[in-house]
């Protein structure tokens, strides 16, 4: 069984350092409830929107994706899913930063994820990837895997932050079929995605 597993956001805590490049460059710090209107940072304020390109540009600099510190209990949580089928890591990197996926592959090595993986794919087309289980933290993406593949592959969201719910209920109300049938599942902890897998 292949389980395909996004890195930012489920397993490395991009949104911590991501908020702070954000706040020192405009001089807002975007409150819970900005942050939990969207899943994308430069959207969630005005202060952010309009400070876009140096926001952008301070994320893709050389030490920023090599800098990202694990979500606490990601690495176990990785050896478990290795335990339950072939886990790959799935991730799409910064476009205009050229040390991004050789950063993201020796950040990944150096909190010893890669002991626990099969692989890592570095695309911006997760719909292309064939696999049992898609887990990440961004609803389109679990939606565009889903609308492209074949029957009973499942869509886990994992939002430990809490920004997905509303883009969730959206998914709930516009397919009510693929929640109803468990093909798209919405966990906010590590041990949720575990025993969603255990029961398929």
């Amino acid at each position: 069984m292949q389980i395909l597993l996004d890195v930012d956001g489920c397993l490395l805590d991009y949104e911590t350092p991501a908020l702070a490049v954000a706040a020192s460059i405009t001089g807002h710090v975007a409150t819970k409830e900005e942050r939990s209107t969207t899943w994308d940072i430069l959207d969630c304020c005005e202060q952010y929107r309009l400070h876009k390109d140096p926001i952008h540009e301070a994320w893709q600099a050389p030490g920023f994706c090599l800098g990202l510190q694990p979500i606490p209990g990601a690495l176990d949580f990785v050896k478990r899913l290795s335990e339950l089928g072939d886990v790959f890591l799935v991730t799409s990197h910064m476009k205009q930063a050229k040390m991004w996926v050789w950063e993201r592959e020796q950040c990944l090595e150096k909190h010893g994820f890669t002991d626990h993986i099969e692989g890592i794919i570095h695309t911006h087309h997760k719909y292309k990837i064939n696999g049992k289980f898609l887990i990440d933290d961004r609803v389109s993406n679990v939606v565009d895997w889903l609308n492209a593949s074949a029957d009973y592959q499942i869509g886990i969201i994992l939002d430990h932050y809490g920004y997905d719910e509303s883009d969730y209920a959206k998914i709930s109300e516009k397919w009510p079929t693929l929640v109803q049938d468990g093909f798209v599942q919405y966990s906010i902890t590590f041990n949720e995605v575990i025993s969603a897998i255990e029961e398929r």
